[in-house]
């Protein structure tokens, strides 16, 4: 593309900003989203639920998303508001160290979760996790995932591109003498999340037959021995329960999956760095895409909020009793 010689680098970093727009304005709605959702639930599940550990497993997820809420996302935005003006190295390292933090974080919680529902479900005489163990297996993910999030400082860094005889862009891209050690890395992390969620998928599936075939022999049970009304309803409510849970776990997998495989398959098809000829319409699609991480982190609370009867209750009564004192205090 050709530059007049009154045109200044911040007048390209405007007219590119106009692709960025879409992805600033989604990701600026998702931030207050994610925020108060997984403080919500850190607060639910720590405070309000019996500690179990699964749901110490949630709260860390939700402690993990919010690293990617408070920081990724605002880090983010100084990349979509200056893509050509990015100004400083430092932050452009940390942004990419947050955004592969938070996903691998979220992959590694998202499988233990899956490994911890089976046990409990199809292998429920054998030893489970307890609560101690929950909570140093979650910590071990927290320190491991900084060595696996490390590629991001050591492949990206804040780049001078020559865009004409006069003009330099400044980008947070990786640098080319990595071009085929990054493309690797995607590669290889996309197969292996790959055989993760097909892991996690075919453990939920077991967990509902092996619970359907609990229900189904204990009604059978039932129905030999007379209708034992209170044992009827015992085994209803358990396996309630169990398919509620798991349906949560379930449709956070399926987001997950949502969230994820995009942003790598465009990490591998269509690498960050300049372009100048892409249409704004499909580098707005590529920029979002390359975003899909953020619904995670910001979406997973209302998957809580939705499916979990439970949870919903408790955070409506939390609502209504800030609501009455706020009221009393007025008065």
């Amino acid at each position: 593309m050709n530059y007049s010689n009154t045109t200044t680098i911040e007048d390209i970093n405007r007219d590119t900003f106009a692709a960025m727009r879409p992805a600033f304005i989604l990701i600026s709605i998702l931030m207050p989203v994610g925020v108060f959702g997984n403080a919500t639930a850190m607060y639910i599940y720590g405070f309000r639920f019996q500690k179990l550990p699964v749901h110490i497993f949630l709260i860390c997820l939700a402690v993990f998303d919010m690293i990617g809420c408070l920081f990724g996302i605002p880090l983010e935005m100084v990349e979509l508001l200056y893509p050509l003006m990015y100004p400083n190295r430092i932050l452009c390292k940390l942004e990419r160290f947050l955004i592969y933090y938070s996903i691998s974080t979220s992959t590694s919680t998202l499988f233990v979760i899956a490994v911890e529902r089976y046990n409990k479900v199809c292998r429920h005489d054998k030893q489970q996790l307890s609560v101690r163990q929950a909570k140093i297996i979650s910590v071990i993910i927290g320190f491991l995932c900084i060595v696996v999030a490390l590629p991001g400082v050591l492949f990206f860094d804040k780049m001078k591109i020559p865009i004409s005889s006069n003009l330099n862009v400044e980008m947070c891209v990786y640098t080319s003498r990595y071009d085929k050690i990054f493309k690797s890395y995607f590669l290889i992390s996309l197969l292996i999340d790959i055989i993760i969620l097909a892991i996690m998928f075919l453990l939920y599936y077991r967990i509902w037959k092996v619970a359907k075939k609990h229900y189904t022999r204990a009604i059978y049970t039932e129905s030999r021995n007379f209708g034992d009304a209170d044992a009827h309803q015992k085994n209803l409510k358990t396996y309630t329960k169990i398919r509620q849970t798991n349906k949560i776990l379930l449709c956070i997998t399926v987001l997950f999956v949502i969230s994820l495989i995009p942003g790598l398959l465009l990490g591998i098809i269509y690498p960050p760095r300049y372009e100048a000829d892409i249409p704004v319409f499909v580098e707005s699609l590529r920029q979002i895409g390359f975003r899909m991480w953020i619904f995670n982190g910001a979406m997973n609370p209302i998957v809580y909020g939705l499916l979990n009867s439970r949870f919903r209750q408790i955070f409506l009564n939390c609502l209504q009793n800030n609501s009455i004192v706020s009221s009393g205090a007025s008065q």
